[in-house]
């Protein structure tokens, strides 16, 4: 997936050009009885 380009952004989890960062996990939901073209993806970012 490209975070880099992505239309959503967490403030606190952005390069220093405001980039979104690339989540340490993430899932894309598909429901496969719908026709949408959208999907719902789930980021979990890890704090060191």
């Amino acid at each position: 997936m490209d975070f880099k380009n992505s239309d959503f952004k967490i403030p606190q989890e952005v390069d220093e050009d405001g980039n979104p960062l690339r989540p340490y996990h993430y899932k894309v939901f598909i429901n496969p009885y719908s026709s949408e073209d959208k999907y719902i993806v789930e980021a979990i970012y890890k704090k060191e």
